[in-house]
């Protein structure tokens, strides 16, 4: 737990969903860097540092526009960084939405590709491999619903204007199914799966009971694991069809996302209790851990340990909890 570097940048203070905070998006890593966002109203900066903490370099997305605050994440694909820049509809004409592609090594484009502006979104994209045809990255948004897109060019495959409202949830898939959801601080939540076969996409289902509007729905096997955080419900249906296998009253709520380890899911509630429970479709509760202090994180695995981070959003403070794996 001793830090071994600390880089400082300046990010002035702005406004924000009380229940967001500065450090809302996730960094992504490789073995020679890793690479974070910080983001205020007058700009969204990606900046790239190796592991000794020296800055190799930064890019700024420019000026951005959201009552909520900034919080979307990048990921790495091949030498790239991937990241959806989204504007809120309240922005300046001159203020555009668009998806981008930046070499990992130098920070430059490597492509650019405008999406629509509806709401701000805050989705992190994935990579999907269909059956018999190249990797396309899977981006999410207000604006433009669920779409893959060429990784190598920016270019638009298919595409499913779907969502009405923001989509703050990841992408997630099941064989050549996707699912996507959007929702609000008001409700109205709604998960949308589709099938892009051949380039045409095609709805094939849409859930709308207890579907969450942080937090990303967990695929295991054939299953989808969907934790509420409107009220104390969570779910699971078939990835495939969407047919319910069950939903049970978990008194919790949750900010952060599910993960699982050999057959067990484990979130993270808004008051700083971790859920376990079996990945199955039976509701079988395995543990509850109180962490002692709110959390609003997802938890994260190495070295045999779960990391996760606690965050007292009165206080602006918190902690970063190591669980597990053997004592040095």
């Amino acid at each position: 737990g001793s830090i071994l570097w600390k880089k400082t940048y300046d990010n002035r203070t702005h406004r924000k969903h009380r229940l967001n905070s500065f450090a809302s998006s996730t960094p992504a890593v490789s073995k020679d860097a890793l690479y974070v966002i910080f983001g205020n109203p007058e700009a969204v900066t990606i900046h790239a540092l190796d592991h000794s903490g020296k800055e190799l370099w930064k890019h700024s997305l420019g000026k951005f526009t959201s009552l909520h605050g900034h919080g979307a994440s990048p990921i790495l694909y091949k030498g790239m960084i991937l990241f959806g820049h989204h504007q809120g509809r309240n922005a300046e004409d001159s203020l555009k939405s668009y998806l981008v592609a930046l070499d990992a090594k130098t920070g430059k484009v490597r492509w650019k590709t405008p999406q629509k502006t509806r709401y701000v979104s805050y989705s992190t994209p994935c990579v999907y491999k269909p059956a018999g045809g190249p990797e396309q990255v899977i981006f999410n948004s207000a604006g433009n619903g669920i779409g893959g897109v060429d990784p190598k060019t920016g270019k638009v495959l298919w595409e499913n204007d779907c969502f009405t409202m923001r989509s703050c949830s990841s992408p997630v898939i099941a064989g050549d199914v996707i699912m996507g959801t959007c929702g609000s601080g008001g409700g109205g939540n709604y998960l949308v799966a589709v099938t892009p076969a051949k380039g045409k996409v095609k709805e094939v289902y849409r859930l709308k009971k207890a579907i969450a509007y942080v937090p990303t729905p967990l695929i295991r096997n054939d299953l989808m694991f969907i934790f509420s955080d409107k009220i104390d419900v969570a779910s699971c249906y078939q990835a495939s069809t969407g047919k319910m296998m069950w939903q049970k009253r978990v008194d919790a709520v949750f900010w952060g996302s599910p993960i699982c380890v050999e057959d067990r899911i484990y979130i993270v509630s808004r008051d700083g209790t971790v859920l376990v429970i079996a990945a199955s479709d039976e509701y079988k509760e395995l543990a509850r851990i109180d962490l002692g202090a709110p959390s609003r994180s997802t938890p994260c695995i190495s070295g045999g340990r779960m990391y996760i981070r606690t965050y007292d959003s009165a206080k602006e403070s918190g902690r970063l909890l190591s669980i597990g794996g053997k004592k040095r």
